[in-house]
């Protein structure tokens, strides 16, 4: 895959050391010029996206902050000036399992109280509560933290109603695709199913669960209509994963 940059202007362009590409050099874009980062979000508007999510691993939060958080900058320069929404996406992948919840804690302050991330006009809120993801929760790998349900709770409870008060959101939690089932991708303690009921949304990770339209129509059978029950039973709110398919998707 090659970005498109034949809209981006000189001084947006970064050279790729030793690549070319039908005889020419190549260059990539960064997301720390903000001027691509402006194209972006008029591009948004021009298509009619309503926003994003502005991920933040858990692991390179102190990278981040250090460098200035220049490319978080550059997006709440975007969401303003062309009216699209953005919330924070917390990826816990990776974390360290006895550090990444205190890095969680005080990133989310640093965020509300210094950078004044919530109190920008195009910060997505619902229910009258900033809107906060946290994606990873749940999942199988040996990777993904934290490994029991009783800490997931901890966390999602400390985001919900626990936090000083101004840190207090609407919680969107990343999760496996069975997550309802506590199978295949997902962690299979009971006690996990707790800790999804206590979320305000789900969003299932589904990149790569089914392969073409047959299978697609399956999924929605044996996983998405007995989850949009489950969740609207337990007033849930359900976000689903859309990917563009490809033949290579694993």
């Amino acid at each position: 895959m090659y970005p498109d940059l034949s809209e981006l202007e000189p001084d947006e362009l970064y050279p790729v050391p030793q690549m070319t590409l039908g005889g020419k050099q190549a260059c990539f874009f960064s997301a720390n010029n903000r001027k691509t980062v402006l194209r972006h979000f008029q591009w948004m508007k021009d298509y009619g996206l309503d926003g994003v999510l502005i991920q933040r691993f858990v692991g390179s939060i102190r990278i981040k902050r250090e460098g200035g958080d220049v490319v978080l900058k550059n997006a709440m320069a975007g969401a303003e000036k062309y009216g699209r929404a953005f919330a924070i996406e917390y990826v816990i992948t990776g974390g360290n399992a006895e550090t990444f919840f205190q890095t969680l804690q005080e990133d989310w302050q640093y965020l509300v109280n210094d950078l004044k991330v919530t109190s920008h006009p195009n910060y997505l809120h619902h229910q009258g509560k900033p809107v906060l993801s946290v994606w990873g929760m749940g999942l199988q790998e040996e990777r993904r933290v934290p490994r029991d349900p009783r800490t997931a709770r901890q966390i999602i409870e400390w985001f919900k109603t626990t936090a000083p008060e101004n840190c207090r959101v609407f919680y969107m939690g990343g999760t496996p695709s069975r997550w309802r089932t506590l199978s295949n991708d997902a962690q299979t303690d009971p006690g996990w199913t707790e800790a999804y009921r206590n979320m305000d949304v789900i969003q299932p990770w589904t990149i790569g669960r089914y392969r073409n339209d047959g299978a697609a129509d399956q999924w929605k059978t044996d996983m998405l209509s007995p989850d949009l029950a489950w969740t609207a039973e337990n007033g849930i709110m359900y976000m689903p994963v859309l990917f563009r398919g490809s033949p290579g998707i694993t």
